[in-house]
């Protein structure tokens, strides 16, 4: 599977996203940026991406991202 960077494809803002939130780790993730393990009680970004292909407005389906804090506050300076 082909590895996406979000904050690239997308050139979005903090608020720009969709469903954004603060979350703590139930169980270890991956960050999806660099790929790094988020441990369980950690905090990460979460949000979701709507994907649209003409279905009346409504979005066909949503991508959904788990960041780390240290990649998402990388891109809060670099923006």
């Amino acid at each position: 599977m082909k590895e996406i960077d979000p904050f690239v494809k997308y050139k979005k803002y903090r608020y720009e996203f969709y469903n954004l939130a603060k979350r703590k780790a139930r169980k270890e993730y991956k960050c999806d940026y660099c790929h790094k393990i988020i441990k369980k009680g950690e905090t990460y970004v979460y949000y979701r991406d709507p994907r649209y292909d003409g279905l009346k407005g409504k979005p066909l389906f949503y991508e959904t991202y788990r960041i780390c804090l240290e990649c998402w506050n990388k891109r809060e300076k670099e923006v």
